[in-house]
């Protein structure tokens, strides 16, 4: 066994994006990504495969004689996050498996069969075609069908993937690159993710495009199985339609919520003001009457900047950049806090992680201290970060966050004895409607959690 440990860096990702025409937002866009249900720009499937491929090619495995692929992508890699890669193998046939700790990714299967010397492959040297991805529905996924011409750059492959390039013809790799593209900009398109796919690779018989047919829709499971032909490759992808984005009421659709002016005068600094719960907040103290408003984002200013908008005409309120981990407090006399601060949610399936823990922790206990004292050397103030009803009721693949909540509660007892002028909350929210809980039962829409809590800041 050979193991191997990769970071999918940003860069990568777009170039490979480029490489093979699948620049669906989801890969390439982190602000875009974020809004969606894994909460962070994903790694191409099929590149996670190319790189498998170059390490076994730098191995001697024989990758340039494949006859068959089977993956499977359990859980999308994020971009930025170092992996694992074990890969076993001969003559034969190979497998890998990528992990991180107990969490797999994916796991590949290949099959090798001895090189044909009588048969010439020919050479596919085009770029990929650039375009956007298609948008379609539950109702025009059923009957998608289509072609797309066949791209492979020889001269970028090799700048990522050198021994890949100098071993696999020209278009089984364009036929690898076709089908990543053909998910991620044709079908499902925009709302797609990867789930599996099997091909069987064989002479090639002519013909440089890939003819793709839905083949199977799953409603329930809004599952597609789509099958592919093209010159040398036969294969089945089954591919996920992603639910929309959650999109928070927009101010004038809270206005039954809030009855007169019951924050008037608050100076609020509003962490994570650009969506989720922190955009609702705004929306709900700028109804309320507070006089000043500053909404903090770490990425996504456009977004933050529409909610500024929104609230304009009832506060002061201006946006600024905030790093939770890194960054200098914003500048202000705030005489309200509320802290939405949060790292994606990473479901652990395994043993109880310490690094996972020590991820929530740095936001929802060192970055919660470090704002709270920069705050109350000026003044006492009134600070509030959400706990979780996962606290009292555990939730078994949320364990290191549970932990960091229950900790955070804890901190906020232990300021408040410190400062006894000053106010710290940390109430147990309940599932609440928002991009990352889109697909949990039993949410709750975010007006109706924070308000109660935001008219408790204020008394």
């Amino acid at each position: 066994m050979n193991n191997y440990s990769h970071t999918f860096s940003l860069d990568e990702v777009r170039a490979f994006g480029c490489l093979s025409g699948d620049l669906n937002p989801i890969h390439v866009d982190p602000v875009a990504a974020r809004r969606l249900v894994f909460g962070a720009a994903a790694v191409h499937g099929v590149f996670v495969l190319c790189q498998v491929m170059e390490y076994m090619a730098r191995d001697k495995l024989p990758v340039g004689h494949l006859s068959f692929i089977k993956a499977q992508f359990r859980q999308p890699v994020a971009v930025g996050e170092k992996v694992n890669i074990a890969i076993t193998g001969g003559a034969a046939g190979a497998q890998a498996k990528i992990f991180s700790g107990e969490a797999v990714f994916a796991t590949l299967e290949f099959e090798f069969e001895s090189p044909d010397d009588s048969v010439r492959q020919p050479r596919l040297d085009r770029p990929a075609l650039q375009g956007t991805p298609k948008l379609l529905t539950e109702r025009t996924i059923a009957s998608a069908r289509g072609t797309i011409p066949l791209g492979y750059s020889y001269a970028d492959f090799a700048k990522m993937f050198p021994a890949v390039a100098s071993t696999v013809p020209s278009l089984s790799i364009g036929c690898l690159l076709g089908m990543t593209r053909i998910v991620g900009m044709e079908c499902p398109g925009e709302r797609s993710v990867f789930s599996s796919f099997e091909a069987k690779f064989s002479s090639v018989d002519g013909g440089e495009n890939l003819i793709y047919e839905v083949s199977r829709w799953d409603e329930r499971l809004n599952l597609a199985s789509i099958a592919v032909s093209g010159p040398g490759i036969s294969a089945s992808i089954s591919a996920l339609l992603r639910p929309l984005p959650v999109h928070q009421p927009e101010t004038d659709a809270l206005r039954t919520h809030i009855s007169g002016k019951p924050f008037s005068g608050q100076r609020a600094l509003v962490v994570g003001g650009s969506r989720g719960l922190g955009e609702t907040c705004a929306r709900l103290l700028a109804l309320g009457g507070a006089s000043e408003l500053c909404l903090t984002y770490s990425m996504g200013r456009e977004d933050a900047e529409k909610v500024a908008r929104s609230v304009s005409s009832y506060s002061k309120v201006s946006v600024t950049e905030y790093d939770v981990l890194a960054g200098t407090p914003p500048e202000g006399d705030f005489t309200h806090i509320y802290y939405f601060a949060a790292p994606r949610l990473r479901p652990n399936r395994g043993a109880f992680s310490a690094v996972l823990y020590q991820l929530y922790s740095s936001y929802f206990v060192e970055g919660m201290a470090a704002l709270f004292q920069a705050a109350v050397r000026k003044h006492p103030v009134r600070f509030m970060q959400p706990s979780s009803i996962f606290v009292e009721k555990p939730e078994a693949w949320f364990l290191e966050y549970t932990a960091a909540k229950a900790a955070s509660e804890n901190l906020a007892q232990q300021l408040m004895t410190q400062h006894p002028s000053s106010m710290v909350l940390t109430p147990r929210f309940p599932r609440v409607t928002t991009d990352q809980t889109q697909n949990m039962p039993d949410c709750v829409p975010a007006a109706d959690v924070l308000l109660p809590v935001l008219m408790q800041m204020s008394g």
